[in-house]
């Protein structure tokens, strides 16, 4: 595989299967900002399936609502959506609980399904039934 395909590992199982991104890596300057994303299978696999739609561009400068501004290169946003772990409803429930997913971060894949249903429709009917 040459430097400019991307290992496509799809996720056979039910589309509601649940993943999770949480690193420890703060992306600004004032606060603690990781990546926090919770997200289907389906999500997962059309971000995989469909990263064609990507460019660089997509994540130059993302602003998420602080007074700094976030860039990531299209193949960072591929491995860590690649890399994501599953959850149980379980798990994600105490996660709920605890207020973990309500801490400042990053959700890099819901500004991903933005851009990609913004750019096709087709992936627009894709995620309607999400």
């Amino acid at each position: 595989m040459n430097e400019n395909q991307i290992d496509i590992d799809i996720d056979t199982t039910d589309e509601q299967t649940k993943y999770i991104i949480m690193t420890s890596e703060d992306y600004a300057d004032e606060f603690n900002y990781p990546i926090i994303s919770v997200f289907t299978a389906k999500e997962r696999n059309i971000i995989l399936l469909h990263n064609n739609l990507l460019s660089n561009d997509d994540f130059d400068e993302i602003y998420f609502g602080t007074n700094e501004f976030f860039s990531f290169l299209k193949n960072e946003i591929i491995r860590y959506v690649r890399e994501a772990k599953q959850i149980t409803d379980e798990e994600l429930e105490v996660l709920e609980k605890f207020r973990v997913l309500d801490l400042p971060g990053i959700d890099i894949v819901d500004h991903t399904i933005d851009r990609m249903a913004y750019k096709s429709e087709s992936i627009k009917q894709l995620l309607k039934n999400t």
